[in-house]
């Protein structure tokens, strides 16, 4: 399993970007 980080968010977090980046990121199998 690989730990770190997969995608830079830049703040102020987008709401809709935040959300589908956690919708996509559960579903990947690790």
């Amino acid at each position: 399993m690989a730990l770190g980080v997969n995608e830079y968010l830049s703040k102020p977090y987008q709401e809709n970007v935040l959300l589908e980046s956690i919708t996509y990121w559960s579903q990947v199998d690790v």
